[in-house]
């Protein structure tokens, strides 16, 4: 246990000295630090008035959340917009394009998106100091977003058709001849996080590897709830989906167990970003100061998520973040590029090797 905690307090020590020594062109600094003018709550007053939040984390999440804000910031009145990271991004990029958002900070599972809203110049820079906590490469060195939480992508299997010796022990070895027809994964044209795991496991295995998966009767539909619920019916032995889903579900008594892949679980952050265009500037950094609070962190992992800084307790029944986190695919500034340059080829390929 003291090496485990000690692994942890070095872990988050570097990360927020790296934070700090390279993020010198990042706004820190309390509601109000900015320049915008306007009537308290619409500028660079007291926190308060209305504001809209655009996320897709879980509603339960989502109540949590509302109730600390307004313990937390009376006066403010949160509204929120909650559906899937792709759903999501269609709404608000079809705002922008419109002409305007009424979004005021975004809370997703797809940074990739993030990275385009920033070169489009829709985010308004800005890192609580609460986020020093997090890993240097979960925060954009320009200040435009911060992690407000990590999903994990892992494997999940059924506990009354596999045992744990028989659970695939990677990705790769979904694609092994006894689970032929039995492996179900996401749809990554209508999930966030399974986009970005195909774009992990493309970078790393190419598309042979779905290749092979689809020769063996992969199935791919839907987002990670639909995943966990096939297996856990048994109409699939095994597949991917996120640890909290897992987590929720084996608390329910649900056959179902994770493996944390040999290859490298895939972390995926869900940032936090302040838009621009939005009227209550004031307001958003106040609650990005309360998401990278320690009651923020709390909330997160009452959801069965991983709170960014290392150093928080993980959800029940989920491994500490710095136990696996050495081996997980990094994230970086050219990933994101890549990843982001190539994102309607990703999905047009994934569309003509697995669903047709």
């Amino acid at each position: 246990m003291t090496a485990r905690m000690g692994r942890r307090t070095r872990f988050a020590l570097l990360a927020s000295v790296l934070l700090a020594a390279t993020a010198c062109r990042v706004e820190f600094g309390p509601p109000g630090a900015g320049k915008r003018g306007g009537s308290a709550g619409s500028g660079d007053g007291p926190p308060a008035g209305e504001v809209w939040i655009y996320t897709s984390l879980y509603r339960n999440v989502v109540d949590d959340l509302d109730r600390l804000i307004r313990e937390r910031l009376p006066g403010v009145v949160p509204q929120w917009f909650v559906a899937g990271s792709e759903k999501v991004a269609a709404r608000l990029d079809g705002e922008l394009s419109a002409g305007g958002s009424r979004a005021d900070l975004l809370l997703t599972s797809d940074p990739f998106h993030y990275a385009r809203l920033k070169t489009e110049g829709a985010l308004l820079p800005y890192v609580p100091p609460g986020a020093l906590r997090a890993p240097r490469e979960l925060v954009d060195p320009d200040g435009a977003w911060f992690p407000a939480r990590i999903s994990t992508m892992v494997l999940v299997y059924n506990t009354k058709l596999l045992s744990r010796e028989q659970a695939p022990r990677s990705f790769p070895e979904l694609a092994r001849d006894d689970l032929a027809g039995r492996v179900i994964l996401g749809d990554p044209l209508a999930s966030g996080t399974f986009f970005a795991t195909v774009a992990f496991l493309e970078r790393r295995y190419s598309w042979e590897l779905f290749r092979t998966l689809r020769a063996h009767g992969l199935v791919a539909t839907g987002g990670n709830s639909s995943v966990l619920d096939r297996v856990a019916s048994g109409e699939f032995s095994a597949g991917a989906c996120l640890l909290e889903n897992v987590l929720g579900a084996k608390r329910k008594g649900s056959p179902v167990e994770f493996v944390i892949p040999g290859d490298g679980a895939i972390l995926v952050p869900g940032p936090a970003a302040i838009l621009r265009g939005g009227g209550n500037h004031a307001t958003a950094r106040a609650i990005a100061d309360l998401l990278a609070s320690p009651d923020g962190a709390a909330a997160i992992v009452r959801g069965d998520m991983h709170a960014p800084d290392p150093a928080v307790p993980p959800p029940d029944g989920a491994p500490p973040l710095a136990d696996f986190y050495s081996q997980a695919p990094r994230w970086s500034g050219e990933l994101l590029a890549e990843v982001g340059v190539r994102s309607t080829e990703i999905r047009t390929t994934w569309n003509d090797v697995v669903q047709r």
